[in-house]
């Protein structure tokens, strides 16, 4: 400790704790109490609560602390933001350190004493020391920070040393001798800067173990809130320029802060601004690539939890970086100048599918290596291994979606393959590389939907045995000893639980008949694989079929032709059996969740040798939404898509990697379903019909496959609020009762409870009743017959409507199909385009669309007096590709069934 700062200052406390405080009443206790239950003296510290303008019952909160002890403060801060209520905080503090600390988090309980402890030894050697960060979701310690990598126990650091210390939240304590101010400009990243501009003096910084921080590191937080480059992309750029442009050699760790920052937004899928047009993106990414040629070759190289594929998707971004690959006997090289940025002496052959199908062995898989972006004289090949001998079949080089590598943008090249072979007796694939005429050793590396695994080398498909020697995959027909042999060693694997054995058992079994199974979605009642079962369900073609039932509303509305003794409840025993028995699956939704009947990854990994049953993907609309990384064929494990146009089949194999012989052209089965009469169009009804919003939801998803929208979120958001300017406005009630039109809203089932206020306010359903279900029953059922604007229910007939509102929703290719104008809204337009959706574009883009879209409501209103006006005919320019957008046939599903059983027909 310094005497002379004993001489300049005298201190009340030891310790102030600044917490501002912001609508934090759920939370505010405990944070207080985290600092009074401290093993340090508590008389020894100071508590300041900062009130920054709250507006629920934080103030109270605070008021009672504050009148219970001398040493807690309570102040009101009128200014706006956070780093103002700090910096109050800081000017009211007597204590010779100052620690800060969040109304939504914690401290454990020898934060305090231990930090305060080590600042007293440390004090001429730093002037920042952090606690350390234990990140909290949902109660539980979730996981550690990537900087726990490098602060491995309590000390001082050498920042040039220790460049990913990453102090960017405040998790700190600091000395109260001219303490630096929060930046009160700054909305965003104001605790980051803090940090830098404490360190940046003595580029050193304290570390104490023992002091935890606990971080409420939750999807609710302020700073998931506003996760969004609309929000924070300038101020973040400005932030580090502005650092960079004052040195002239920039520390190391000012350039680690600036590769993390971008680093973690990026792999959240927000970091881009897409939003922008394209000439302002073109100047954004220039400023990007501008502070990367700034950011030292080791900054991004040395950064933890990621691998040289995203490593060189970063480096090759920097304008100024002379990289090269090199080829060798020992591996591959990525250098710039003399550095050796990346050697390894393998390449990696990635497997993502195996099946044994009709005699055959079918892999899928890519290649992988840094290579791929640099060497064009790429030779990739296998060796097919008979009795007869051995033969060298090269493999052609095709770029794949797996070059959306992590993320949900292109970043890497990396050629896919699928090879497939007979079996007979047996069969060996053994793959090469070479790399400009130099061989390679290969190594596989094994997806999650494959079985192998580095205990499982070996398993058991139907009547052959699949193994994995090196870097060779083999097919082997057992004889029926040999079966039940290789059947007890798999039993008697190492880690497998009750229900993976009674999987193994229940692969094994053997059935003569075909076996073809149906199924949709818990999500929706019914839907594409339904219709068809109604269709094939009576066949005589010595198939047996059977539905499965993944929603129980469907048992009030079966069709009467139907034996339900051939209803299969999903995840059931009888499931289980047959899932490994059938031979087909026609299916609505191709994710796992809605195919398989085990929930756990583990299960179906250690099963998925057994699993070899052709995926024939309905879908539940027109896929539009460009999801490569989800939908290519080296991704999706469909192997047959149905499609109902020309268009889906040209993006397809333009875009998405399929060959014709992938497709069905015969349109979905709902479409059989739709009544193309003109029907009771005289209440002249109007469907008003959003989409869901994955940034609005959890990630979570519930056993009945449900979400759960983030309410609060919602609240704030441009899309809850342009729904409602829409529904609210005067000029769409005047509008309505003019033309004596009505409007069906029929919302997302997962934002219902959302709404479920403003329905009531609206609609002036019962106060007292927090069930939605009884605001639908209530307009629904029409006892509110004034209302121009009606909630309805889960169906709707397509005919029944003179005009489609949506946004990207696939439901809009059903009204097309009945000739409804459609017309897009998007108030969320921005969100949209920079991701916070699970795509941000789409592969039939809105101007090509049929018919007018907005983000404005005002405009949305203009759209549909016009549309009004034009007696909700579709217009002239949208009319040509209404007619020719389809390919329509009479009997959509019996084309399907022809199909399937081997009747092949031509659209």
């Amino acid at each position: 400790m310094s005497e002379n700062n004993e001489l300049v200052k005298e201190y009340k406390y030891d310790i102030s704790v600044v917490i501002p405080v912001y609508n934090s009443e759920l939370t505010l206790k405990k944070c207080i109490n985290s600092v009074l239950g401290q093993t340090i003296d508590t008389e020894r510290v100071q508590i300041i609560l900062v009130d920054n303008n709250s507006v629920d019952g934080s103030k109270e909160i605070c008021l009672e602390y504050s009148l219970s002890s001398d040493n807690i403060i309570y102040i009101e801060e009128s200014q706006q933001g956070v780093s103002y209520a700090r910096n109050s905080g800081i000017e009211k503090a007597e204590g010779k350190y100052i620690v800060f600390l969040d109304s939504d988090d914690c401290l454990g309980k020898k934060a305090l004493l231990s930090v305060f402890d080590f600042f007293e030894k440390n004090y001429d050697k730093t002037d920042l020391v952090a606690l350390k960060l234990v990140m909290v979701d949902d109660e539980k310690e979730d996981k550690d920070h990537i900087r726990d990598e490098f602060l491995k126990k309590t000390g001082i650091y050498d920042l040039e040393k220790t460049i990913y210390s990453l102090q960017l939240n405040v998790n700190i304590c600091v000395k109260n001798e001219n303490p630096v101010r929060f930046d009160g400009s700054m909305k965003y990243q104001e605790d980051q800067k803090y940090c830098i501009d404490t360190l940046k003096e003595k580029l050193t910084m304290g570390y104490v173990k023992e002091a935890k921080y606990y971080y409420l590191h939750s999807a609710h937080s302020a700073t998931k809130e506003y996760l969004t480059p609309i929000n924070y992309f300038e101020s973040s750029i400005e932030l580090f320029e502005s650092y960079y442009d004052s040195y002239e050699e920039v520390p190391a760790f000012i350039q680690a802060d600036f590769f993390h920052d971008c680093m973690w937004k990026w792999m959240s899928n927000l970091f881009w601004p897409y939003h922008y047009s394209e000439e302002e993106f073109e100047k954004a990414k220039n400023r990007v690539v501008a502070l990367l040629n700034k950011t030292d070759n080791s900054i991004i190289c040395s950064y933890p939890k990621i691998d040289i594929y995203t490593k060189s998707y970063w480096l090759r971004l920097k304008s100024e970086n002379d990289l090269m690959c090199l080829a060798e006997e020992n591996g591959v090289r990525l250098i710039s100048g003399c550095d050796i940025l990346y050697h390894r002496k393998n390449v990696e052959v990635v497997l993502r599918e195996i099946k044994v199908r009709n005699g055959k062995i079918k892999i899928k898989g890519f290649y992988k290596s840094v290579s791929c972006d640099f060497i064009s004289d790429i030779i990739l090949f296998y060796e097919l291994q008979t009795q007869e001998g051995s033969v060298r079949k090269e493999i052609p080089l095709r770029d794949c979606a797996e070059g959306y590598y992590k993320v949900k943008e292109k970043t890497n090249t990396f050629f896919g393959f699928i090879v497939e072979e007979e079996i007979g007796t047996g069969v060996g694939v053994k793959f090469g590389v070479e790399v400009c005429g130099i061989p390679q050793i290969v190594v596989f590396h094994n997806m999650k939907s494959v079985e192998f695994s580095a205990k499982v080398k070996t398993y058991l498909s139907g009547k052959y045995k699949i193994s994995q020697e090196g870097d060779v995959i083999r097919a082997e027909l057992l004889t029926e000893e040999e079966l039940v042999a290789e059947h007890k060693k798999e039993l008697g694997r190492e880690g497998i639980n009750d229900i993976t054995k009674r999987g193994l058992m229940t692969r094994r079994g053997d059935t003569d008949k075909e076996i073809w199974l149906y199924v949709d979605s818990k999500t929706v009642v019914c839907d594409n694989a339904y219709y068809q079962y109604l269709n094939d369900h009576g066949k005589d073609d010595g198939i047996e079929r059977y539905y499965i039932v993944t929603n129980d509303k469907i048992i009030g509305i079966l069709d009467d032709t139907i034996d339900k003794n051939m209803l299969v409840a999903f995840g059931s025993d009888k499931h289980e059996k047959l899932f490994f028995r059938c031979s087909k699956i026609l299916t609505s939704y191709i994710e796992d969740e809605n195919i398989w009947p085990y929930s756990q990854e583990k299960v179906k990994k250690q099963l998925m040798g057994g699993f070899n049953a052709e995926l024939i993907y309905l879908q539940h609309g027109v896929m539009h939404a460009h999801l490569p990384w989800y939908y290519s064929k080296m991704r999706s494990p469909a192997d047959k898509i149905v499609i109902s146009s020309d268009f889906e089949k040209e993006n397809l194999l333009s875009n998405y990697g399929y060959e014709e012989t992938d497709l069905y052209e015969t349109g979905m089965p709902r479409f059989d379903m739709i009544d193309l009469s003109v029907g009771d169009k005289s209440c002249k009804r109007i469907l008003f019909a959003p989409s869901w919003r994955k940034y609005l939801t959890g990630d979570r998803i519930n056993e009945d496959g449900s979400r759960e929208a983030k309410t609060e979120k919602m609240r704030t958001s441009s899309y809850f609020k342009g729904i409602i300017d829409f529904l609210t406005r005067e000029e769409l009630k005047e509008f309505l009762e003019k033309n004596d039109l009505y409007l069906d809203v029929k919302m997302h089932p997962i934002f219902i409870n959302t709404y479920s206020e403003f329905f009531e306010n609206m609609f002036g359903a019962d106060k007292e009743t927090d069930e939605v279900q009884e605001i639908y029953n209530y307009v629904g059922l029409g006892k509110k017959e004034e209302n121009r604007i009606r909630i309805v229910q889960e169906g709707v007939n397509e005919k029944d409507y003179i005009c489609l509102i949506t946004d990207f929703s696939s439901m809009l290719y059903d009204y097309v199909y009945t000739g409804t104008p459609v017309l897009y809204y998007i108030p969320d337009y921005e969100e949209f385009l920079v991701g916070m959706n699970h795509y941000r574009e789409l592969d039939m883009p809105l101007e090509d669309g049929f018919g007018p879209w907005t983000d404005s409501c005002d405009e949305l209103l203009e759209n549909l007096k016009m549309t009004a006006d034009n007696d909700f005919i579709v217009q002239e320019n949208y009319r040509e590709k209404y007619e020719s957008f389809f390919k329509v046939r009479e009997n959509a599903r019996e084309a399907l069934y022809d199909m399937l059983t081997g009747k092949q027909e031509e659209f």
